[in-house]
This record gives structure tokens, sequence and C-alpha cells, in this order.
């Protein structure tokens, strides 16, 4: 009997052993952490292929299955998207800030584009804008939708999108020159609206045309 008993405590030990055994061997695989180049974040793979950010051990963007890569670019995240394209993601929320076809970092901005459209996203000023044309130098940005000019200046709408001009340019010493008609003339701020003033004369004109940021083909530019 005592026999039979310590056999089977024996029998029992080693299927109990089995048992966990094969239950290690069934863990489910663990996410795969990298370090994102240039950055104090963190890249999560889960084995389903879902990617996350975390800083430190805290997530602040948990895994998502839409994302399929994430990369570091001007202070943000560029992450592509199987639904969408691409998305620009905030580095402290991980709330995207554009969806778009493309998504590339600039000369300190991001431009996406969608349906020949551009999206615009500035950090420093956290300005952000859909445009049909525009130009981008600090602390000035200008763009262009449904035929409407606007125009910030460090985050600031200086503007409200008028219509009432064909063409605006942004001199270095911040003036501005717009397209009334057929003649450029100079224009000032009030009340978010444009002023005209004086008419540009033709050497001044020239002078402006001889400057970086002169297009003739541009609606909107910032002269240099």
């Amino acid at each position: 009997m005592k026999k039979n008993l310590y056999l089977s405590i024996v029998a029992f030990g080693m299927i109990a052993a089995m048992t966990l055994t094969s239950c290690d061997s069934k863990k489910a695989p663990a996410n795969v952490e990298e370090p994102i180049i240039g950055t104090d974040y963190t890249l999560v793979k889960t084995p389903d292929g879902a990617v996350g950010i975390k800083k430190g051990e805290t997530f602040i963007m948990e895994p998502k299955s839409q994302y399929s890569d994430i990369t570091a670019e001007g202070g943000m995240f560029i992450a592509k998207n199987a639904e969408t394209g691409y998305a620009l993601l905030d580095p402290e929320t991980g709330y995207e800030k554009l969806s778009a076809d493309t998504v590339v970092w600039k000369d300190g901005f991001f431009e996406g584009q969608r349906n020949g459209i551009y999206l615009i996203y500035i950090p420093i000023s956290k300005v952000q804008f859909a445009a049909k044309s525009y130009a981008v130098k600090a602390p000035y940005a200008v763009g262009t939708f449904n035929d409407k000019i606007t125009l910030w200046k460090d985050g600031e709408q200086l503007i409200e999108p008028t219509g009432d001009f064909a063409k605006m340019a942004v001199l270095p010493d911040g003036k501005i020159l717009v397209l009334n008609g057929k003649a450029w003339g100079t224009a000032t701020v009030k009340d978010k609206a444009l002023v005209p003033g004086k008419a540009v004369t033709p050497k001044d004109l020239k002078k402006y045309k001889g400057m970086k940021g002169w297009s003739d083909g541009a609606v909107v530019m910032i002269l240099e």
C-alpha cells in the first residue's frame, strides 16, 4: 500500500513537472523594444506587429495596429500608417498632428500632402494649416486656400483669410507687399485685415524681384 502510494506521488510529481515545462514553452512572445536613434524614446513592437512608443517605462502611445514603423524627425515622430499613409505624432502625447499620403521634414517645419493640398505643421510655433500654396520662413508663414491668403507670425494669425489680393510677399524687414489687380503695393495689418498703402516703384519692384524667395509664378512669398 505504501509502495503504491509512493509511486502515485512520484507519478503526480512527474506529471506536474511536465505540465509546468509545457506551460513555460507556451509563454506568449514578448514585445520587442529598441531605442529610437537620437531620442530618449523607445520603439515597442508587439508580436502581432502593433507599434508604440515609450519614454522610460511609460507609454506615450500604446501600441497601435495601424502603425507599422515609426521614425524620429524634427523633434517629432513620423509613423507609417497602413490606413492613411503617414501620420505626424506629438512626442509628448502621441496624438496625430497630421495625417497625409506623405509627411516630410523641411527646414523648420513638416509638409504633408493629400489630394493636391499641402498640410503644414510648424513645431516651434505650433501653427498648423492646409494650403494650395505656401511659404514658411521663421518667424513668418503664409498660405493660400480657396483663393484666400492667410499670414502668421510667431504662431499668431495676423490676418483673417482674404481674397482681396492676388499675391503677397513678406519682405525681410516684415513689410508686406500685395498685388492688387496688376499693381504691386505695400500693405499694413490692422484689426486682422490688410490695409493697402503706397504703390511700389518700378525700381523697388526690380530690387524685390532679385531677392531670394521671389518667383513670378508664386502666389505667396517670403523674401530674404
